[in-house]
């Protein structure tokens, strides 16, 4: 599959995939500096590198995308094998429940947090 990849057309898209799976791996979570246009996701939460597509087509020639999708797959394919990475395609009948106890830790911290929040704010 890499293999193909390397050798065919390479387009904007290819290129923002690969960078978000790196900056994923890394840990990076948002972006941090604001882009000349703010491209955000289901949620309302802004999300490193998504919507470069376009700019990586206008500013990188066929070669230039080639040569790039080529070193990020190479870092990619140097990644240690890690099992969390795939726990949803190991575990196909779990992601629901994953989901929905994922979502439920996360509400229970806000609530928590919030609660903290206003008492920190009381009158004391």
């Amino acid at each position: 599959m890499w293999e193909a990849q390397r050798s065919e057309k390479v387009s904007g898209l290819q290129i923002e995939h690969a960078l978000r799976n790196v900056a994923k791996w890394c840990g990076a979570k948002k972006r941090t500096v604001p882009r000349r246009r703010v491209t955000k996701r289901r949620g309302g939460k802004e999300d490193l590198l998504y919507g470069i597509a376009n700019d990586v087509t206008e500013y990188f020639g066929p070669e230039a995308r080639r040569v790039l999708l080529g070193w990020l797959l190479d870092i990619e394919e140097s990644m240690p094998w890690d099992p969390r990475r795939y726990w949803h395609a190991l575990h196909p009948e779990r992601v629901q429940e994953m989901v929905a106890q994922n979502r439920a830790e996360s509400e229970r911290r806000d609530s928590d947090n919030s609660l903290k929040n206003n008492n920190d704010d009381s009158p004391g």
